[in-house]
């Protein structure tokens, strides 16, 4: 994906929003926490301080960053890898992250009567309902975005942003 067509999707759906997924989620509310502690995290650990930044400046540019119960339950389950000292104080920082975002529903019931419900799961299947037509999908799950894109749902691969942005400033 190119740079171009990287600004032509943020420039669609900078007013109605943009819904990330749960490694970048993850990403995004360690960094802010401490950005040391993203070393931590098998599923994050080759993000960096630039990568941070980057998710930083996109997320700036959307009237609202869209989030489900399942990707806020994923991201609180994988804080248990902090340890009972900085879980408890991550997880309030979680607390004042999730007061910013917008939560959309979709029943479990719906979500797994999706077509990718038995390749993808629970959490991104609800992740394919709720963008539908509404928003634009941030991953760095290239799985989920193929699966995302072969519906003609929007989505944005973070590695294309990573590759556009980091390497050309």
């Amino acid at each position: 994906m190119s740079r171009d067509s990287i600004d032509d999707l943020v420039e669609r759906y900078k007013g109605r929003g943009a819904l990330v997924d749960s490694n970048l989620l993850l990403m995004y509310c360690i960094g802010e926490y401490d950005v040391r502690a993203m070393q931590r995290f098998k599923r994050i650990r080759a993000y960096g301080v630039r990568d941070l930044t980057l998710m930083r400046r996109l997320l700036s540019l959307f009237k609202r960053i869209v989030t489900t119960p399942n990707i806020l339950t994923e991201v609180s389950n994988l804080a248990g890898q902090l340890g009972d000292g900085l879980r408890a104080q991550f997880l309030s920082h979680l607390g004042k992250t999730v007061e910013i975002l917008t939560e959309e529903y979709c029943p479990s019931a719906t979500a797994s009567q999706h077509q990718y419900f038995a390749k993808c799961g629970l959490t991104d299947s609800a992740i394919m309902e709720v963008a539908r037509a509404n928003y634009l999908v941030i991953t760095d799950d290239f799985r989920l975005a193929n699966m995302i894109e072969k519906q003609g749902i929007d989505v944005i691969n973070f590695e294309h942003v990573r590759s556009s942005y980091l390497l050309k400033g």
